[in-house]
């Protein structure tokens, strides 16, 4: 008939692509990085790329000043006075339902 109450999932498979070591390639990658860390006149740090691309995403967020700007500040002063308005009307539609209550007991 099959009937199943309860149904196994099936197992994962990951395709990773297969990666080759290639010793020439990072040789050339190697050399390259130190030309053009001579060529803009600062000492090549392996690894160094890496460490600066990561950083590099946040810092476009942040103004010099260390602020996120004006923007977004608007926003939350918004949604507050937002928050408080829905607040308010809440309570007053609480405040009626708790007088139609109290007046028909």
């Amino acid at each position: 008939m099959g009937f199943k109450f309860f149904s196994l999932p099936s197992h994962r498979v990951f395709d990773y692509p297969a990666r080759y070591y290639n010793k020439d390639l990072e040789k050339f990658e190697g050399i390259n990085a130190e030309a053009k860390a001579r060529q803009d006149g600062s000492k090549y740090v392996p690894g160094s790329i890496v460490s600066k691309g990561f950083r590099k995403a946040s810092k476009e967020l942040k103004r010099a000043d260390g602020g996120y700007g004006k923007g977004k500040r608007l926003i939350v002063y918004l949604l507050i006075a937002l928050i408080l308005v829905a607040l308010l009307y809440f309570t007053k539609a609480l405040h009626l339902l708790f007088q139609s209550y109290q007046m028909t007991h």
